[in-house]
């Protein structure tokens, strides 16, 4: 008996329609906890299958590495308050900014792990299982956020657009530093307020998430304060309760206190508190606190809506005064006391830090992948806001412009956008129907008010773009990059990336192992990792505390060999370590001919060095002759 191709694609069509109607049904059972868990436990299945070798051979990214580092000094009796690493540096070592919040889980699991398996398989476990583990906390948290209306459709699609999002990169095996808390900080604190303007008491919980954020890092604080400003200012404006807000404003303070007092990142007085949680965030978080409370009290006494926004206005405006007058350099933003020295030659070149204008400019079609989701959430966001098909739909909305703007400015915010993105495209896709929710009221403004509105606008645009001027990352439009040495040709994107990660390895960094310990100047972004996997110190890592140091390393490898020997023996640098193609800092104006670089790449090795060969690695390494 024959079957024709029409028959059997029928009916291949009709089993496999079966078969996702089965497991549609086997999932709508499931607790969504139990879902979440599963698809992040495949998502990270999937990405060893993929590539094997991205947690045994690899550390990941330098932030990975240096984590690693961080925690093994803890585990190794460093002081739960000395944050120095002086392994990187040299005479001038790196005092960290990151705080302990993430050290503590990690060195619990290593030491858990490695009590059961041994140090180095523990530490690999460790660099698995704790990324998994808030793999599925976001997607936990995203599908239970559109699973408010027992809609449990939407929330299972919800799960599956979070399992797909750009930002799930963050959340990939070996990630181990600190982007992923902080994601989950502010996009679950963002929905657990959001929740909490129907359940005031949700409103502690979104607090705490959003002080957790914060306080393991300043990379979503600009969208955690612009979120907590649009909802209180929306809430009040349509008379809303405001008992959630308050609770979370309050739960935020305190939690920031807490994680003050117990986590740090602590630091000796020289340092500036721009780029970590400090006295001033806590004086600002407080007054806004209070601002947010007096706005609710005069909501329940029956006030006018003015003297709500009055309150909250004031509550601000009185904390960013003392934010400012404790350190008014902080205007600049986390980075405001960068040594100005290091923006031209490495830190306006750093990816996340950069503008998705200058990323385009650099990588084409290929920085569409950073943007793509863009446009099909703001789709499918006029969708939902014209349907009214999820409670308070145009709040999400504008958290996710919020982020979508952020994100524009610096790409390290992209990752948040595509996040809060996720319930907007479920919802627009799924439409559940029978939703009934009050409208959202669009102000009917006056002449006077539309005049006000439109001052206090122009001056946020103005102080934006005054941050932006700051900002190393806006600082690169425009910006060529000089030429090297001949004797260095200039490599494709795609084969500087396959060179970078292949220097990156263990297996191309263990080699140095055999080599005495010592002071090593090096490519910029090498130092994580000859750290984590040698006893070498490093001169120079990719984190802005490091300037002095970076400017060091910079002059050496950019500058003449006729000044060479007397910088190495300056810095007290025992060796010289380079990879082509891994990521270094970037000669400014004409490049030298006779530059120490480009002439060790030539191999033209000077007097003063004695090539080290290491065999089959493609990490050159010098060493200083005794003089």
């Amino acid at each position: 008996m024959s079957v024709s191709p029409v028959a059997a694609g029928s009916t291949l069509k009709t089993r496999g329609g079966a078969l996702i109607a089965r497991l549609y049904g086997w999932l709508e059972r499931r607790p969504l906890a139990h879902v979440a868990a599963g698809a992040a436990l495949v998502l990270a299945l999937s990405d060893v299958i993929n590539d094997p070798s991205r947690v045994v051979n690899s550390l990941g990214d330098t932030d990975d590495a240096t984590r690693l580092t961080q925690v093994r000094q803890l585990l190794a009796g460093q002081s739960w308050f000395d944050l120095s690493m002086p392994r990187f540096g040299g005479a001038d070592p790196l005092i960290s900014h990151w705080s302990r919040l993430i050290d503590l889980p990690l060195a619990l699991l290593m030491l858990v792990f490695g009590g059961l398996f041994g140090q180095e398989m523990g530490e690999t476990i460790t660099r698995m299982a704790w990324p998994t583990l808030l793999s599925g906390v976001i997607i936990y948290v995203i599908a239970r956020f559109c699973d408010r209306e027992g809609d449990r459709k939407t929330a299972l699609l919800a799960a599956l657009l979070a399992a797909c999002a750009m930002g799930r990169f963050q959340f990939s095996p070996g990630r181990i530093d600190h982007h992923n808390g902080m994601i989950i900080g502010a996009i679950g604190g963002t929905f657990l307020l959001l929740a909490a303007l129907d359940r005031p008491r949700l409103g502690w919980w979104a607090g705490i998430l959003l002080g957790l954020g914060c306080a393991i890092g300043y990379e979503g604080l600009a969208l955690t304060a612009l979120t907590l400003a649009v909802v209180v200012v929306a809430s009040i404006w349509n008379g809303r309760d405001l008992s959630g807000l308050a609770r979370a404003a309050v739960s935020f303070f305190l939690t920031l206190a807490v994680a003050h007092v117990g986590f740090g990142p602590y630091r000796p007085g020289g340092l500036f508190p721009c780029d970590a949680l400090s006295l001033n965030l806590l004086m600002l978080a407080a007054s806004a606190a209070v601002g947010v409370g007096l706005a609710h009290r005069a909501r329940q006494r029956g006030h006018s809506a003015a003297v709500s926004f009055a309150c909250a206005a004031g509550g601000g405006a009185v904390g960013l005064a003392l934010y400012l007058l404790q350190t008014p350099a902080c205007i600049g933003g986390p980075m405001a006391e960068v040594d100005p020295r290091v923006n031209p030659i490495w830190l306006a070149y750093v990816v996340e830090a950069q503008s998705i204008v200058q990323i385009f400019r650099e990588q084409g079609l290929a920085g569409a992948l950073y943007v793509l989701y863009l446009p099909v959430a703001l789709l499918y966001g006029v969708v939902v806001l014209r349907g009214r098909l999820m409670r308070h739909g145009e709040l999400c909305f504008a958290a996710f412009l919020v982020a979508a703007i952020l994100g524009c400015w610096q790409a390290r915010l992209l990752p948040y956008a595509s996040f809060l993105a996720v319930p907007l495209i479920a919802y627009g896709i799924s439409r559940p129907a029978g939703v009934t929710i009050e409208p959202f009221r669009w102000p009917a403004f006056k002449p006077l008010q539309i005049a006000g509105i439109a001052g206090v606008g122009g001056l946020a645009v103005v102080l934006a773009l005054a941050l932006m001027l700051r900002n190393p990352a806006s600082a690169t439009i425009g910006v060529t990059r000089p030429s090297e040495h001949a004797a260095t040709p200039k490599l494709s994107a795609e084969e500087a990336s396959k060179r970078s990660a292949a220097c990156a390895t263990r297996d191309s960094i263990s080699p140095l192992s055999r080599l005495p310990k010592g002071l090593a100047a090096n490519d910029l972004d090498l130092g994580p990792y000859v750290v984590a996997h040698t006893h070498l110190d490093v001169m120079a890592a990719p984190y802005h505390r490091m300037g002095p140091s970076i400017m060091a390393n910079h002059e050496l490898f950019n500058g003449p060999v006729g000044q060479a020997e007397a910088r190495l023996r300056a810095m007290g640098a025992r060796y010289v370590v380079i990879c082509e193609g891994v990521g270094r800092t970037i000669a400014q104006g004409t490049a030298l001919a006779d530059a120490l670089r480009s002439e060790l790449l030539a191999g033209r090795t000077p007097a003063f060095l004695e090539a080290v060969d290491l065999g089959a690695t493609p990490i050159k390494v010098w060493q200083l002759k005794t003089p």
